[in-house]
């Protein structure tokens, strides 16, 4: 007797099929339809973290933040220490004005990669607008230590500074984002 062979049966409505056509779109930067082929290997698999990631990420990229939050938070809830998730997370809480919800998110960012420069940046920006001054200074120090070349970080620094009276040091730190950035000095010219 022969051996029954069992043809291979077609994976074209697997979550990973799904998610490849995904990234095939998504590297070519076709973004919506990309997250299509995403949301349809999530509702096959919705605990595909991949595939949630780049849910969320497009969901910021169109700037619908509110989209983006569960998808994201379900990312964190299976890779805790998933950097670029938490930090995902917290940009679009930020955006939403749910700082205390943001803070979290990019403390645990900065616990899984230390040297997170751009999370310990939205950490000081956040702080400046909860009018801790001080903290921000010390987040935005840390920013600037990863990454000397980052003028949005040395315009929260002297916005920080200046709000504490420290005039020559926040004019020290404005000077520097100018100069990484010359087009920051127009907002100061309108």
């Amino acid at each position: 007797a022969t051996p029954v062979v069992k043809r291979p049966t077609s994976n074209t409505n697997t979550a990973q099929y799904y998610y490849q056509q995904g990234e095939a779109l998504y590297n070519q930067k076709n973004y919506s339809e990309a997250l299509d082929q995403y949301l349809k290997a999530t509702e096959i698999n919705p605990s595909m973290a991949d595939a949630l990631y780049r849910t969320g990420w497009i969901y910021n990229e169109q700037e619908d933040y509110q989209s983006a939050v569960n998808p994201l938070k379900r990312v964190v809830s299976l890779q805790p220490n998933n950097a670029a998730a938490n930090f995902e997370l917290g940009y679009a809480l930020k955006k939403l004005e749910r700082y205390d919800e943001a803070l979290p998110a990019f403390e645990q960012a900065i616990r899984s990669k230390p040297d997170y420069d751009t999370a310990h940046y939205e950490i000081g920006w956040i702080q400046n607008e909860q009018k801790n001054y001080q903290d921000a200074i010390v987040s935005l120090r840390r920013a600037i230590s990863y990454r000397a070349n980052f003028p949005e970080a040395r315009n929260e620094l002297g916005y920080a500074l200046r709000n504490l009276g420290r005039y020559s040091e926040a004019i020290a730190e404005y000077q520097e984002a100018i100069r990484l950035n010359p087009e920051m000095g127009l907002a100061y010219l309108g």
